[in-house]
């Protein structure tokens, strides 16, 4: 149990609502600072080209629920039936995101058990020559398209939705960081860990909350927060909220 644990909650939307209750039904005390939010952007002209286009792909690879759902907007938007997905191969980076494909009644070919992006491509076969598209956000990882471009397949990597850094102060998160009365601090991903710190710009109180213990998704966030100065970094070995809870119980 988290009994009387002051955590913070630093990803946004209906996903941080769900993290929050059970976080709080494992006795914690949730202090909810969204880092970033995301936007569609379906209407510049490389997503756009990319749907109208999208018959001449064979995969199509979602690394996020946000993913799914901006892609399947930008689709209707632009008079595409979705249908012309059932045609298509879907890989997708973890549980969640696989369940909101099938939400949407499409099928998920790849689902890797490690929900890492190098865990797709070890797992993805047969692609030289063939054509992936990779519509995600515009912070995405550069990387993971170059890997997919290696094994011989041509990628088409768009960025569907735009993450934006929340930037506002939170002063009463402030005086609870210079008071020690935060206990840890979660990260999802690697831009929450760039738009948590947007927020917290005086010097005096990014030093203290690098020493305070971070609960990270996974290894790629684990990195960043590396990068950034924070100390005390434990990874999910299951990379999902659900993880992130577990590893809080076997360290507390």
């Amino acid at each position: 149990m988290l009994q009387n644990k002051r955590i913070v909650v630093t990803r946004s939307g209906s996903d941080a609502v769900s993290f929050k209750k059970r976080l709080e039904h494992q006795g914690a005390h949730v202090y909810m600072l969204p880092a970033i939010k995301t936007i569609s952007n379906v209407t510049d002209p490389v997503v756009k080209n990319a749907l109208m286009h999208i018959s001449a792909y064979t995969w199509i690879i979602f690394t996020s629920t946000k993913g799914v759902d901006f892609f399947l907007h930008g689709l209707k938007t632009a008079g595409i039936d979705k249908e012309i997905l059932q045609r298509k191969k879907i890989a997708v980076v973890g549980k969640k995101t696989a369940q909101k494909v099938m939400h949407y009644h499409l099928p998920v070919h790849i689902l890797p058990d490690i929900y890492t992006n190098n865990q797709l491509v070890k797992e993805i076969k047969q692609i030289q020559g063939q054509k992936i598209l990779l519509p995600r956000g515009q912070l995405g990882s550069k990387k993971f398209a170059q890997e997919l471009q290696t094994k011989g397949a041509i990628v088409t990597d768009i960025p569907l939705y735009k993450t934006i850094f929340i930037q506002k102060r939170d002063l009463l998160f402030e005086d609870f960081v210079k008071k020690e009365k935060i206990n840890y601090i979660t990260f999802t991903s690697p831009s929450t860990i760039m738009g948590f710190l947007e927020r917290v710009k005086e010097p005096s109180i990014q030093k203290k909350i690098c020493a305070i213990p971070v609960i990270s998704i996974g290894p790629v966030t684990t990195k960043t927060a590396q990068k950034q100065g924070f100390l005390k970094i434990f990874t999910a070995d299951i990379h999902t909220t659900n993880g992130m809870i577990t590893k809080l119980q076997e360290i507390l």
